[in-house]
């Protein structure tokens, strides 16, 4: 998934809809439903941004228009982003085992989906040459979290946590996510050298079409 190049934009947005997927496991170290949702088209989100500072950004699922060729049968949704009244487009792959991908995010290679493995709670790494050098990702998933209330509902959450290996520095970067809903529903950005004050964003509310 796509997004905009700043830290007020580090974080995703899923939608809601009923897709099964077979397979998942329920118990304490991993998924807490036996299906993930996949977006509809129409449907819209809003998230707060706070790093010492506040923001809102507003998505949209819109069309259709990438494929995800290392993931055959997967879902490719398009999210049209808007904050501060500049609008970017994201994207978000439903891979067919009912975890996430993202693309183009600050963290990892902005020309290829990164697996969030929410449902198969399998370790991914992956790694590509930025513009400092080497980039290091690991993905690992970290069982169930904290429930999450959005829209007056508390769902069940699983977790994933991503750790970016640069020559500068090293960042985590933990996720929540409502399988039930087929929603991220909270992103945190940890830095790991002193003196930054640790960001995150979380959903407040949504509206499906």
């Amino acid at each position: 998934m796509k997004i905009l190049r700043n830290q007020a934009t580090l974080f995703l947005l899923l939608a809601i809809t009923s897709m099964e997927v077979f397979g998942c496991k329920s118990n304490s170290t991993s998924p807490n439903a036996a299906h993930s949702a996949i977006p509809t088209i129409g449907s819209a989100f809003t998230m707060i941004w706070n790093g010492g500072y506040s923001l809102t950004s507003y998505d949209t699922v819109a069309t259709t228009s990438l494929s995800d060729p290392a993931h055959t049968g997967s879902k490719v949704i398009k999210l049209l982003e808007t904050i501060n009244g500049q609008t970017d487009s994201t994207f978000e792959s439903f891979e067919t085992n009912g975890d996430v991908a993202v693309m183009g995010t600050t963290w990892g290679n902005p020309s290829s989906f990164e697996t969030l493995p929410f449902v198969s709670q399998n370790p991914v790494n992956s790694s590509f040459t930025g513009p400092a050098g080497l980039v290091t990702i690991s993905a690992i998933g970290s069982g169930a979290g904290k429930p999450f209330l959005v829209n007056g509902t508390s769902y069940a959450t699983d977790s994933v946590t991503v750790s970016v290996i640069t020559p500068n520095d090293t960042s985590d970067f933990p996720y929540s996510y409502i399988p039930a809903l087929g929603l991220i529903c909270i992103e945190n950005y940890v830095p790991e050298s002193a003196g930054q004050t640790p960001t995150s964003q979380w959903l407040t509310e949504y509206v499906t079409k």
